[in-house]
């Protein structure tokens, strides 16, 4: 055992870790270990690999997609990094699903086509799905403080606090067992969320609900106007037990994006920060064409350098035409193909929305 938490030492005393607290100790981690120490040499590679990018570049793209087809359509357009997307259908078997789809990603990069970081992005999960999601071989999890969406209320629900970062803790505990590095980027979701799972004991989260009314499903309804407030605290909560913040947005919002960024940098200078689109983010009444031009530099000077944008369901486009707009000009690119789709007649038959797409484009050329 001795041996073993010496391992442990080392690896715990990396310049790595030196943002990030732990709420249990070696011996914990020990408990958890098997007899023999199994070596998850893709999941460390890609582990270390995503962090050498988070570490040393500007600005790293990412997009969400579902399956084979539309990851290797993302790696060549050229995408940093694939985001294996699940939190529109959480369950066991979705899991278990998304899994297999990060293998066979893997496999295919094993037989030369490529060896890009994977990414899952999940909602708040445990320690024994984290470890059997690194056995798959991706480099870490990306985690929504979202439970689900209310589709009575149409609104996501959140979860509190308090049970985010106890989510946070066992995934960061399931990496250590494994003695893989994994990268945990943990997401507030203040911006599109209007409900909150939190008991009477959750102060932290008491103070930004309307009130102590519950609606029929046992939630309570969080102030929309402090949505700037609430995802500066719950950023500054995750901060000790994650890698990366990252802040969600549904509108363009750079005043936000410089208060949150402003509040995590001050208590934690160095944490990585990403910022993600919604699939509903509104680009084009918000910004003129030089202010979306100079929106994706802008979020980089403020330390935004992850950015991340999940696709609207309902397009025209293909994710190897959305991929590449995405990667060859930034957020301009992508805005301006969901631009032109959205002023398309979509009671026009196919053909025509074909047309009148291309003609479109080729005036925007």
């Amino acid at each position: 055992m001795l041996r073993e938490i010496r391992n442990l030492t080392d690896f715990w005393n990396s310049e790595r870790w030196n943002q990030i607290k732990r709420p249990y100790t070696k011996e914990d981690v020990i408990k958890f270990c098997h007899s023999f120490m199994i070596d998850y040499t893709l999941a460390n590679s890609k582990a270390e690999s995503f962090w050498n990018m988070l570490t040393q570049e500007d600005q790293i793209y990412g997009m969400s997609s579902c399956n084979v087809e539309e990851s290797m359509d993302q790696v060549e357009a050229g995408m940093d990094f694939l985001c294996m997307d699940e939190t529109s259908n959480y369950s066991t078997n979705e899991r278990k699903t998304i899994s297999k789809i990060v293998s066979n990603v893997n496999k295919i990069f094993q037989g030369g086509y490529g060896s890009t970081p994977v990414i899952v992005k999940t909602k708040p999960l445990g320690f024994k799905n984290m470890t059997k999601i690194i056995q798959s071989g991706v480099a870490g999890v990306w985690c929504d403080d979202e439970s689900l969406f209310n589709e009575h209320h149409k609104t996501g629900v959140m979860v509190s606090t308090k049970s985010m970062i106890s989510q946070l803790a066992q995934i960061r505990l399931a990496a250590d067992v494994c003695r893989v590095p994994s990268i945990i980027i943990a997401s507030t979701k203040s911006n599109t969320s209007n409900l909150i799972e939190c008991g009477a004991n959750d102060l932290q989260d008491q103070k930004f609900v309307t009130s102590k009314k519950l609606t029929t499903e046992g939630y309570q309804n969080l102030d929309t106007n402090l949505s700037t407030e609430i995802a500066i605290e719950r950023g500054l909560a995750y901060s000790p037990y994650a890698d990366v913040i990252c802040l969600e947005g549904s509108i363009p919002d750079l005043k936000q994006a410089e208060k949150f960024a402003n509040a995590i940098r001050s208590e934690f200078p160095r944490k990585h920060l990403a910022y993600s689109c919604t699939s509903v983010f509104d680009w084009t009444t918000r910004l003129t064409p030089t202010e979306l031009q100079n929106f994706q530099n802008e979020l980089t000077e403020l330390g935004y350098s992850l950015q991340y944008i999940c696709p609207r369901e309902e397009t025209f486009y293909t994710m190897r035409k959305l991929a590449e707009s995405f990667c060859d000009d930034g957020f301009a690119g992508y805005a301006n193909l969901q631009e032109i789709f959205s002023k398309v007649d979509h009671r026009q038959n196919s053909n025509e929305i074909l047309e009148t797409i291309q003609d479109k484009q080729s005036s925007l050329v």
